[in-house]
């Protein structure tokens, strides 16, 4: 009588039997794996199945490595290794069914409430290249008791970008021209200044006429072949006490009168005057 030792796999797990005459009972492996049918092996790449005589498996010398088998296809079969990897993935793929719903809910209403905020508090987006025009500002500044307008910023441009898409009228190039130049270190200037646009050599601009903005760029464009160049012309306000010409005006005209002619006044006066411009090749 030989006897000699067996490894029964059961999915992962796995039992060893002692067998006698390579034979093992049924009703020994029954009390073990309660829904076996059969044993099975592995030789040569091949599953083979193990013979049953009177209720017993007869084991193959050499083979010391069994695979229980059951029945397929009925309700209390216990499920082997690649049916519990199906189920997992089944219940894997259905937690994520479960997720993805809620989460492109909550993708939807956000983008709700975004869309239905204010305007004003939506993202600056750039405009489109093709929408935008830049053009370079100078900017020349008089102060009191000077005859003479001094380049500023070390005379060197800014860059306004405007819109296309806008009809701009003369205060708002002139608040655009202002916003380039103006800083922490500068910004009294502007506030005790008085402050106009225009061209070279004081030319200044009062409307930009019928066509309006566009219509003076286009125009201005032809001529020049190139964007055109803008200069920002300010003045220190004289005190109250001063006695200058400068301050003089009619007295019938509104105040809003009294300025402009001021503003101009002294503008026909400084074109006669040394005039310190460093930039004279700009347009």
């Amino acid at each position: 009588m030989s006897k000699r030792e067996i490894e029964v796999l059961e999915g992962l797990s796995s039992r060893y039997f002692e067998v006698e005459n390579n034979k093992i009972s049924l009703t020994t492996l029954k009390t073990y794996y309660p829904k076996i049918s059969g044993l099975t092996y592995k030789k040569d790449n091949k599953s083979y199945c193990v013979i049953v005589e009177d209720n017993y498996f007869k084991c193959v010398p050499g083979i010391t490595t069994y695979i229980v088998f059951t029945k397929m296809g009925s309700e209390d079969t216990p499920a082997t290794l690649s049916q519990v990897q199906k189920e997992k993935l089944q219940s894997i793929m259905k937690c994520i069914q479960t997720q993805e719903a809620p989460v492109k809910q909550q993708e939807v209403h956000k983008r709700k409430k975004i869309s239905s905020k204010p305007a004003n508090d939506t993202p600056i987006l750039p405009l489109p290249s093709n929408q935008v025009k830049k053009m370079n500002v100078f900017w020349l500044h008089r102060d009191i008791g000077s005859e003479q307008f001094y380049n500023m910023n070390g005379g060197k441009s800014k860059e306004i970008q405007v819109d296309s898409t806008i009809n701009y009228s003369v205060e708002d190039i002139t608040t655009l021209c202002i916003a380039a130049h103006k800083d922490e270190f500068n910004v009294h200037y502007f506030q005790k200044s008085e402050t106009k646009i225009g061209r070279k050599y004081f030319n200044l601009i009062e409307d930009f006429g019928f066509d309006g903005f566009w219509g003076y760029y286009k125009a201005a464009y032809a001529k020049a072949h190139r964007p055109i160049c803008l200069y920002l012309y300010s003045i220190a306000n004289q005190p109250k006490s001063s006695n200058q010409v400068t301050s003089v005006a009619v007295q019938s005209e509104s105040s809003s009168t009294q300025s402009k002619e001021k503003f101009i006044f002294i503008f026909k006066c400084s074109s006669i005057l040394p005039i310190n411009i460093q930039n004279s090749s700009a347009y």
